[in-house]
């Protein structure tokens, strides 16, 4: 059992517990969670925290993420224990579903890795809580930077939602400044991002543009004379070693090859046609 409590969109609390089951662990489970039947045999009966656990969570909202499984599970047993569990649920998935449309998978792994969510030991009671406080927060934090109208828009249609969720949204629409600038406008009730004005050209300075030149120019005449000192090679018939050196990182290479033909176009780039080398 993994229990956070968020109190003004803050984590305030938390609280983690095994408990005792009763009867073996098929190996799926012990798998996916880490649990042992032999550590759960030493864990308090579910009678123990049952006090506990109803007093975290009877004055709140329950959110978890597919909300119907965990919720009604704890109400269940619960209810064995003599109390009665009747909070509002918010659930998480149904949430990102409306905040996040344009993912195509919703559970808590996928999530937390969209939105930079710390999930270290995923499908453990408190991991996993502390991930669903977290992505909860992150869309909450998501509605404030929306308009107010398109957060009133949102409450409109929330009838279609299965659970309470729509209280998180008319939480942010009460807070909500009508003040506050997005980058979002309204057309014919959508909203659309604003379009951003293009930057004006930047001009160059004279002098930069004489430094480039000469550059250039500086560029063409080293090019020119390794290409002369190449062709005097050539001319002379014979072997000859060029080395390179491309970047600092890699070792300098001798080869050894027989050339045949120069081509050069000034100021872009170097071509050797070679009929054959190799690596000294």
């Amino acid at each position: 059992m993994g229990i956070v409590v968020i109190e003004d969109g803050e984590i305030v609390d938390q609280y983690a517990t095994d408990v005792n089951p009763h009867e073996h662990l098929d190996s799926h489970i012990k798998e996916l969670t880490g649990l042992t039947d032999k550590r759960l045999a030493k864990a308090p009966e579910f009678s123990q925290v049952a006090g506990k656990i109803f007093e975290l969570v009877k004055d709140g909202i329950f959110v978890a993420h597919n909300v119907q499984f965990d919720a009604n599970l704890l109400a269940e047993f619960l209810f064995f224990e003599g109390y009665e569990l009747r909070t509002p649920r918010i659930d998480t998935v149904e949430l990102a579903q409306v905040f996040y449309p344009q993912l195509e998978k919703y559970n808590l792994g996928i999530l937390c890795q969209e939105l930079g969510i710390p999930l270290e030991q995923a499908h453990t009671a408190l991991s996993d809580a502390q991930a669903t406080a977290e992505l909860f927060l992150c869309m909450r934090q998501k509605m404030f930077r929306l308009p107010k109208g398109l957060l009133e828009r949102l409450l409109s249609l929330s009838d279609s939602l299965l659970y309470e969720s729509y209280m998180v949204i008319e939480e942010v629409y009460q807070k909500q400044s009508l003040l506050v600038e997005h980058d979002l406008v309204e057309v014919q009730g959508l909203f659309l991002r604003k379009e951003k004005s293009a930057l004006s050209p930047r001009k160059l300075s004279k002098d930069f543009q004489t430094n480039i030149a000469l550059l250039e120019l500086e560029e063409r005449n080293l090019q020119e004379r390794f290409a002369q000192k190449v062709h005097e090679f050539l001319q002379g018939g014979k072997t000859f070693l060029l080395f390179r050196l491309k970047r600092e990182s890699e070792k300098l290479m001798a080869i050894s090859c027989q050339p045949c033909l120069l081509r050069m176009k000034v100021g872009s780039y170097l071509v050797f046609q070679l009929k054959s080398f190799k690596i000294k």
